[in-house]
């Protein structure tokens, strides 16, 4: 799976990322599974996740109508 691959060779780099992190993810994705967030979270030492309900690979498009409030707060 890319995802998991991902994940495996990545922890060298990702560490280094400071700035703090929106995990937007849907919930219904069916290629990388939202079990995955919690992975990356896992990775990004001052993150969130944020599961979109009734969106899929592309929740950021599939439902701007929750996506855009919550990323706009999370900036703030």
């Amino acid at each position: 799976h890319h995802c998991s691959h991902y994940l495996m060779s990545s922890p060298r780099r990702i560490h280094r990322v400071k700035a703090p992190g929106f995990i937007v993810w849907g919930k219904q994705d069916g290629l990388v599974p939202p079990i995955y967030a919690d992975d990356f979270k896992n990775l990004l030492s001052d993150s969130e996740v944020f599961i979109v309900d009734k969106a899929a690979h592309v929740p950021q498009l599939e439902r701007q109508d929750i996506v855009s409030p919550a990323v706009i707060k999370f900036l703030s």
